[in-house]
């Protein structure tokens, strides 16, 4: 058999440091010898579109093929003889140890020593819960799914990324001897494009929990495949592939995890719309998306959705962000490097306060966690901010309704918190002053009763550094010392913990107190 024959088209293969996929084998005239015509995963390699001389031999992405002799091409091995190479022939000394992972990710040394070593290894490879065989040049499976079982009959995670496989069904044979596989990763392999799943190939997939399929120029009919396909699947992960659209699938009733990530979705009404048939999603990763905006129709979309990211994308509006109020179970939001919040630059914490206020019910923010005392802070400081938009929308109904439709939390936060002391002030006497808005604040030592009790009036715009050298003239105590913290009308405490910060930042409000510890 000549070197050539050991080739077919659409097989995955290897030249140099460079993958290919195998579209021509044959002649290419007028040049003597066997051609393999091929198209680069990488396409600034090719010299052509599969054409030579006038004749075309194979179709190819622009630009992308090039013609190589068939004893430049590294056809691959088999998963077994991966397995063998990395775990089990691999390092052959004298002396020698190995380390057994499980599941939980302990790990366990066992040393090998002279004539022992390979039975030794075996048999700790037949304990195996994870194991990784990236980048092995694996094309098939090559073996049974029972001879797979017998060899790796514990095995919970496995890791077949940037390989040489090309068809689904080949991976559905090593899965199929996999009883205990629960995560898969086969990101980096380039499959052809989807068959109709037989039951056999459902069930070779059915067990599976976790799949990782990115950088595999996947576009949503493959996703549509995999919904059909992998039945039971809860996580999966589709990171930098070529998905533009999506529509509804029939499948993924119990997905909960969704990695959309740098991907090329523009519009958000074909991810609402497709993915609310989903019962179950609760994490949807859309960052480095290409979107410009949020709308959500009604409750029934996304319903069980608890976190949300949308970082690196397009998002400028604040409409945006209130939309997001329709995702009652909502907790965790992403939503940096989008122009909206670059857009405050040097003053990111006031774009984090303003998103606290409009979202009620998230809990954390950017990996963030928002406590009350920063909730508080942030709802205080939004409605103090527009307070005289709010004031001026007061003079019709249309002027209100369009304050509401910008706003629709500030009515229901100025009856948690009141209306600032300025808004309240304005509206009665219809002109605002200097004395009004100055906060009236009462300072108390609670450690040291024999202090005496101080009302000072400050501006809002007093950093806690500077109230603590005016305390340092009232009170002797060093500023390194104090501990500050205030306490509202209702009783509730909160801490002054950063020295750069105002008191409107903290949402210090008329007639408050400071405390002093030390």
């Amino acid at each position: 058999m000549s070197r050539s024959e050991e080739f077919s088209v659409g097989q995955r293969c290897k030249v140099g440091e460079h993958f290919a996929t195998i579209r021509y084998v044959g002649p290419v005239p007028p040049s003597e010898g066997e051609w393999v015509g091929v198209e680069w995963d990488d396409a600034n390699r090719g010299k052509h579109s599969g054409d030579h001389e006038g004749t075309k031999y194979f179709t190819c992405r622009p630009g992308s093929g090039s013609f190589v002799r068939p004893k430049k091409i590294e056809r691959g091995v088999t998963f077994l003889e991966a397995l063998k190479e990395r775990y089990i022939s691999g390092g052959v000394g004298d002396d020698e140890e190995m380390f057994v992972m499980d599941k939980d990710s302990n790990t366990t040394k066992v040393y090998m020593v002279g004539a022992e070593k390979i039975a030794g290894k075996l048999s700790q490879v037949h304990k195996l819960q994870k194991i990784s065989l990236r980048d092995m040049m694996i094309t098939s499976a090559g073996a049974t799914p029972d001879q797979i079982k017998a060899t790796l009959p514990c095995l919970d995670d496995l890791n077949l990324s940037h390989n040489l496989l090309s068809a689904w069904e080949e991976v559905a044979v090593i899965t199929s001897g996999l009883d205990t596989l629960s995560s898969l990763d086969i990101s980096e392999n380039k499959l052809a494009p989807p068959f109709t799943p037989s039951a056999q190939t459902c069930a070779a997939f059915s067990h599976l929990k976790s799949l990782y399929a990115s950088k595999m120029n996947l576009e949503w009919n493959e996703v549509q495949f995999i919904a059909a396909t992998f039945e039971a699947v809860k996580e999966l992960h589709l990171c930098q592939n070529h998905i533009r659209s999506l529509s509804k699938v029939d499948g993924f009733q119990h997905l909960k995890l969704l990695n959309l990530e740098d991907n090329f979705i523009t519009e958000w009404n074909v991810i609402s719309d497709s993915l609310s048939a989903l019962p179950q999603l609760e994490v949807l990763i859309l960052n480095g998306n290409q979107l410009s905006g949020v709308c959500i129709k009604d409750t029934n979309q996304l319903s069980s959705l608890r976190s949300l990211s949308l970082e690196r994308n397009l998002i400028s509006e604040w409409q945006s962000v209130n939309a997001l109020l329709i995702l009652h179970s909502l907790r965790e939001l992403k939503l940096r490097d989008n122009p909206l919040v670059e857009a405050f630059k040097e003053q990111l914490s006031i774009a984090r306060q303003l998103i606290i206020a409009r979202l009620g019910g998230i809990t954390s923010l950017n990996n963030s966690e928002i406590n009350p005392n920063e909730r508080k802070a942030s709802e205080r400081y939004y409605i103090k901010r527009y307070a005289q938009k709010w004031m001026d929308s007061q003079a019709t109904e249309d002027s209100k309704r369009s304050f509401s439709m910008e706003h629709p939390r500030y009515t229901q936060l100025t009856e948690v918190h009141g209306l600032p002391d300025v808004a309240v002030s304005q509206q009665s006497t219809g002109r605002l002053t200097v004395k009004d808005s100055l906060l009236s604040l009462t300072f108390l030592c609670p450690d040291d009763p024999s202090q005496k009790q101080v009302v000072k009036k400050l501006p809002g715009t007093i950093t806690v550094m500077k109230l603590k050298a005016l305390l340092f003239r009232l009170y002797k105590v060093d500023s390194t010392s104090q501990k500050l913290s205030y306490k509202d009308s209702k009783g509730q405490e909160y801490e002054l913990n950063d020295d750069m910060k105002d008191l409107s930042f903290y949402s210090v409000s008329n007639g408050d107190t400071i405390l002093l510890r030390w």
